[in-house]
Protein backbone atom coordinates (compact mmCIF):
# COMPACT_ATOMS: atom_id res chain seq x y z
CA UNK A 1 0.00 0.00 0.00
CA UNK A 2 1.59 3.23 -1.19
CA UNK A 3 2.49 5.50 1.68
CA UNK A 4 -0.02 8.25 2.80
CA UNK A 5 1.39 12.06 2.28
CA UNK A 6 0.71 13.89 4.53
CA UNK A 7 0.09 17.57 3.91
CA UNK A 8 -0.39 20.95 5.52
CA UNK A 9 -2.13 24.31 3.94
CA UNK A 10 -1.07 27.38 4.69
CA UNK A 11 -3.63 30.34 3.18
CA UNK A 12 -5.11 33.24 4.70
CA UNK A 13 -8.34 32.93 2.95
CA UNK A 14 -10.91 30.36 4.40
CA UNK A 15 -12.42 29.59 0.96
CA UNK A 16 -9.14 28.84 -0.22
CA UNK A 17 -8.06 26.52 2.19
CA UNK A 18 -11.23 24.67 1.92
CA UNK A 19 -11.44 24.12 -1.94
CA UNK A 20 -7.68 22.48 -1.33
CA UNK A 21 -8.84 20.21 1.65
CA UNK A 22 -12.04 19.16 -0.35
CA UNK A 23 -9.50 18.39 -3.50
CA UNK A 24 -6.51 16.51 -1.40
CA UNK A 25 -8.70 14.86 1.20
CA UNK A 26 -10.38 12.90 -2.26
CA UNK A 27 -7.32 11.21 -3.05
CA UNK A 28 -6.26 8.31 -0.95
CA UNK A 29 -2.96 9.02 -1.23
CA UNK A 30 -3.53 12.42 0.68
CA UNK A 31 -3.73 14.05 4.31
CA UNK A 32 -4.46 17.18 5.59
CA UNK A 33 -3.48 17.47 8.71
CA UNK A 34 -3.15 20.75 9.63
CA UNK A 35 -4.05 24.24 8.04
CA UNK A 36 -2.46 27.36 9.04
CA UNK A 37 -3.57 31.03 8.41
CA UNK A 38 -0.40 32.83 8.93
CA UNK A 39 3.27 32.58 8.92
CA UNK A 40 3.87 32.31 12.50
CA UNK A 41 1.02 29.81 12.45
CA UNK A 42 2.69 28.03 10.02
CA UNK A 43 6.17 27.89 11.58
CA UNK A 44 4.86 27.02 14.72
CA UNK A 45 2.31 24.12 13.38
CA UNK A 46 5.09 22.87 11.28
CA UNK A 47 7.36 22.05 13.98
CA UNK A 48 4.38 20.42 15.56
CA UNK A 49 3.19 18.51 13.39
CA UNK A 50 6.11 17.78 10.94
CA UNK A 51 4.73 17.49 7.63
CA UNK A 52 5.65 15.88 4.29
CA UNK A 53 4.70 18.75 2.31
CA UNK A 54 3.38 22.47 3.15
CA UNK A 55 1.01 24.05 0.74
CA UNK A 56 2.31 27.85 1.52
CA UNK A 57 1.09 31.05 0.40
CA UNK A 58 3.14 33.82 -0.22
CA UNK A 59 0.28 37.08 0.57
CA UNK A 60 0.19 35.69 4.24
CA UNK A 61 -0.57 38.26 7.63
CA UNK A 62 2.23 38.63 10.05
CA UNK A 63 5.50 36.59 8.31
CA UNK A 64 5.17 36.33 4.44
CA UNK A 65 5.23 33.06 3.08
CA UNK A 66 8.81 33.22 1.68
CA UNK A 67 9.72 34.07 4.94
CA UNK A 68 7.74 31.50 6.38
CA UNK A 69 9.22 28.99 4.35
CA UNK A 70 12.81 29.91 4.90
CA UNK A 71 11.91 28.78 8.50
CA UNK A 72 10.22 25.82 7.78
CA UNK A 73 13.02 24.40 6.10
CA UNK A 74 15.35 25.30 8.35
CA UNK A 75 13.35 23.42 11.29
CA UNK A 76 11.56 20.38 9.46
CA UNK A 77 14.56 19.16 7.45
CA UNK A 78 12.33 16.29 5.74
CA UNK A 79 9.86 18.78 5.24
CA UNK A 80 9.29 20.04 1.37
CA UNK A 81 7.55 23.47 0.87
CA UNK A 82 5.09 23.80 -2.56
CA UNK A 83 4.69 27.57 -2.94
CA UNK A 84 1.39 28.03 -3.92
CA UNK A 85 0.33 31.39 -5.56
CA UNK A 86 -1.46 34.15 -7.50
CA UNK A 87 2.22 35.97 -8.29
CA UNK A 88 2.95 34.33 -11.55
CA UNK A 89 6.43 36.10 -11.12
CA UNK A 90 10.07 34.10 -11.43
CA UNK A 91 11.91 36.29 -9.46
CA UNK A 92 9.33 35.19 -6.69
CA UNK A 93 10.24 31.78 -7.41
CA UNK A 94 13.81 32.27 -8.01
CA UNK A 95 13.54 33.44 -3.94
CA UNK A 96 11.77 30.47 -3.01
CA UNK A 97 13.98 28.23 -4.51
CA UNK A 98 17.12 30.04 -2.73
CA UNK A 99 14.99 29.89 0.31
CA UNK A 100 14.14 26.30 0.48
CA UNK A 101 11.24 25.47 -1.43
CA UNK A 102 10.84 22.57 -3.32
CA UNK A 103 7.88 24.10 -6.00
CA UNK A 104 6.37 27.17 -7.25
CA UNK A 105 2.86 26.77 -8.99
CA UNK A 106 -0.05 29.35 -9.80
CA UNK A 107 -3.03 28.77 -8.64
CA UNK A 108 -4.99 28.75 -11.69
CA UNK A 109 -3.53 25.20 -11.70
CA UNK A 110 -5.84 21.88 -12.05
CA UNK A 111 -6.47 20.20 -9.04
CA UNK A 112 -4.60 17.36 -10.84
CA UNK A 113 -1.78 19.34 -11.81
CA UNK A 114 -1.39 20.21 -8.34
CA UNK A 115 -1.89 16.49 -6.55
CA UNK A 116 0.83 15.43 -9.35
CA UNK A 117 3.29 18.36 -7.60
CA UNK A 118 2.48 17.29 -4.12
CA UNK A 119 3.20 13.20 -5.65
CA UNK A 120 6.24 14.58 -7.06
CA UNK A 121 7.92 17.05 -4.76
CA UNK A 122 7.08 14.46 -1.82
CA UNK A 123 9.20 11.87 -3.98
CA UNK A 124 12.42 14.58 -3.97
CA UNK A 125 11.45 16.10 -7.33
CA UNK A 126 11.60 19.96 -7.62
CA UNK A 127 9.04 22.35 -9.74
CA UNK A 128 9.99 25.66 -10.32
CA UNK A 129 8.63 27.99 -13.85
CA UNK A 130 10.97 26.99 -17.20
CA UNK A 131 11.96 30.96 -17.29
CA UNK A 132 13.52 30.56 -13.90
CA UNK A 133 17.51 29.78 -15.15
CA UNK A 134 17.27 33.16 -16.73
CA UNK A 135 16.97 35.00 -13.16
CA UNK A 136 20.79 33.53 -11.92
CA UNK A 137 21.92 37.18 -12.44
CA UNK A 138 20.15 40.01 -10.96
CA UNK A 139 21.39 43.78 -10.78
CA UNK A 140 20.40 44.03 -7.28
CA UNK A 141 22.35 41.99 -4.36
CA UNK A 142 20.18 38.68 -3.59
CA UNK A 143 18.46 39.98 0.11
CA UNK A 144 20.10 36.75 2.11
CA UNK A 145 23.72 38.02 1.11
CA UNK A 146 22.61 41.07 3.45
CA UNK A 147 22.97 41.74 6.94
CA UNK A 148 19.46 41.54 7.76
CA UNK A 149 16.62 44.38 8.49
CA UNK A 150 18.06 44.95 11.76
CA UNK A 151 21.33 46.65 10.00
CA UNK A 152 18.42 49.42 9.50
CA UNK A 153 17.17 52.02 12.31
CA UNK A 154 13.64 51.69 12.96
CA UNK A 155 12.46 54.66 10.81
CA UNK A 156 14.51 53.45 8.30
CA UNK A 157 12.47 50.32 8.44
CA UNK A 158 9.27 51.93 8.35
CA UNK A 159 10.12 53.85 4.78
CA UNK A 160 11.37 50.80 3.36
CA UNK A 161 8.20 49.26 3.97
CA UNK A 162 6.00 52.24 2.60
CA UNK A 163 8.30 51.98 -0.27
CA UNK A 164 7.30 48.62 -0.80
CA UNK A 165 3.98 49.36 -0.82
CA UNK A 166 4.12 51.85 -3.89
CA UNK A 167 4.43 54.94 -1.78
CA UNK A 168 5.61 58.54 -2.73
CA UNK A 169 8.16 60.39 -0.80
CA UNK A 170 5.34 62.51 -0.50
CA UNK A 171 2.93 60.15 0.62
CA UNK A 172 5.29 58.49 3.09
CA UNK A 173 6.11 62.01 5.16
CA UNK A 174 2.29 62.75 5.23
CA UNK A 175 2.05 59.14 6.76
CA UNK A 176 4.92 59.45 8.88
CA UNK A 177 4.51 62.88 9.25
CA UNK A 178 7.94 63.37 8.11
CA UNK A 179 9.06 66.12 5.48
CA UNK A 180 9.70 64.99 1.87
CA UNK A 181 13.04 66.13 2.03
CA UNK A 182 13.43 64.40 5.23
CA UNK A 183 11.49 60.55 4.05
CA UNK A 184 14.21 61.18 0.50
CA UNK A 185 17.45 61.36 2.96
CA UNK A 186 16.03 58.14 4.65
CA UNK A 187 15.41 56.71 1.15
CA UNK A 188 19.20 57.48 0.04
CA UNK A 189 20.96 55.84 3.49
CA UNK A 190 18.55 52.91 3.12
CA UNK A 191 19.97 52.29 -0.25
CA UNK A 192 23.15 53.50 0.60
CA UNK A 193 23.49 51.30 3.67
CA UNK A 194 21.56 48.11 1.74
CA UNK A 195 23.49 48.65 -1.72
CA UNK A 196 20.45 48.32 -4.00
CA UNK A 197 19.77 51.19 -6.19
CA UNK A 198 16.26 50.46 -7.63
CA UNK A 199 12.49 50.45 -5.81
CA UNK A 200 12.57 46.76 -7.58
CA UNK A 201 15.16 45.87 -5.53
CA UNK A 202 14.49 47.56 -2.39
CA UNK A 203 11.01 45.88 -2.90
CA UNK A 204 12.08 42.63 -2.82
CA UNK A 205 14.40 42.77 -0.15
CA UNK A 206 11.78 44.04 2.18
CA UNK A 207 9.33 41.04 1.02
CA UNK A 208 12.17 38.85 1.86
CA UNK A 209 12.56 40.69 5.19
CA UNK A 210 9.19 40.25 6.33
CA UNK A 211 8.66 44.43 6.29
CA UNK A 212 5.76 43.85 4.00
CA UNK A 213 3.24 41.56 3.06
CA UNK A 214 2.38 41.01 -0.80
CA UNK A 215 -1.23 41.39 -1.46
Amino acid sequence: MTDVIRVMLVDDHPIVREGLRTMLMAQETMDVIGEATDGTQAIEMARRLQPDVVVMDIGLPDINGLEATRQVRSDCAATRVLILTVYENPEYALRAARLGASGYMVKNVSSQDLSDAIVRIHGGDTLFPVTLPSLTEIQDPDPSDTQGPQQLSRRQREVLSLIAEGLSSHAIGERLHLSQRTVETHRRHICHRLQIRTVAGLTKYAIAAGLTRLD
